[in-house]
């Protein structure tokens, strides 16, 4: 049986859905934090080891802070 993770989040208010909803005027944004090993669910360091975030990867990947495909884009 496959791990279902994902699910809909407000970014302003956090408060979470399983189905796609507004909030506070905008749609919430729909993440997927991977199975409970991946490492998408870890927070992100820099190369040199440094904590860049206590965010875990998943959630600045949904919001647009860093890429799938694992690339920083901001």
């Amino acid at each position: 049986m496959k791990f279902v993770s994902a699910f809909y989040l407000c970014p302003v208010c956090f408060i979470a859905s399983e189905h796609q909803d507004r909030c506070h005027d905008h749609n919430m944004v729909l993440f997927d934090p991977g199975n409970p090993e991946d490492f998408r669910r870890k927070p992100l360091f820099t190369t040199q080891g440094k904590l860049r975030s206590q965010a875990p990867r998943w959630f600045l990947e949904g919001i647009g802070w860093v890429a799938a495909d694992g690339k920083d884009v901001h």
